[in-house]
């Protein structure tokens, strides 16, 4: 595929993608960064502590703890994001339908 094809591709794809949502790019960027970030460092500290201490993985509680609030950072990121980004009621809303959809 040459190049030209390929810069055009991409700039369909980003285009496509701030109209699919609504120009909400700043949104996902940040809950992307987040996640990432949150798991990494979470997991990041298991691998460290397991190599370091030379112990299994499941010797440990707050392995254990750790481990499930990586699992769960998506969520916790998505509910960050959200927020900042939302009116307080309109957060309140959100925190009711994700209780109780």
């Amino acid at each position: 595929m040459p190049v030209d094809e390929v810069r055009g591709y991409s700039a369909v794809v980003s285009a496509t993608l701030i109209i699919i949502c609504g120009g909400k790019m700043k949104e996902i960027i940040k809950y992307l960064i987040m996640t990432f970030t949150l798991t990494y460092l979470l997991w990041g500290s298991i691998a460290l502590y397991t190599q370091i201490n030379d112990k299994p993985f499941n010797t440990s509680l707050v392995m254990m703890v750790l481990y499930v609030l990586g699992v769960i950072s998506p969520a916790i990121s998505g509910i960050i994001v959200k927020k900042q980004s939302l009116a307080k009621e309109k957060f309140r809303v959100f925190l009711k339908n994700i209780i109780l959809p």
